[in-house]
């Protein structure tokens, strides 16, 4: 699901669907979601066409299930590739948090709190 300038891009990268399931689904970040074993934060446009933020959230559920820590952080004017330059500064900040957080440490100055799902500290 992408929007419309991306929508046959799959079809060369991939192969065209339905013939070409099996390899889509070999090499889709979702039905690969089992194989991560570390934290991860994601930044999500709100009005991103190219990954849609249902793409995110299904990754972001499926990295709940299995337990990883995990962050989501979603940019309500943003699209695929943030460009304001407060969205910016907020994801930087919050990748920091999420670092110090995983990795123990705490970050020096006033950072905007992160809400990390299944962080054990």
């Amino acid at each position: 699901d992408t929007g419309k300038f991306e929508s046959r891009y799959g079809d060369t990268l991939i192969g065209p669907l339905p013939e070409s399931m099996v390899d889509w689904k070999e090499r889709s970040p979702l039905y690969s979601a089992n194989k991560l074993a570390c934290p991860v934060i994601f930044f999500q446009g709100l009005k991103d066409e190219i990954v849609k933020p249902d793409q995110a959230k299904r990754m972001v559920d499926a990295l709940k299930k299995k337990k990883l820590p995990v962050a989501y952080l979603t940019f309500k004017d943003e699209a695929h590739g943030f460009r304001s330059a407060d969205a910016i500064k907020q994801c930087i900040e919050a990748e920091l948090v999420f670092y110090g957080r995983v990795l123990g440490f705490k970050p020096a100055g006033r950072l905007a709190s992160l809400d990390i799902e299944n962080l054990k500290h």
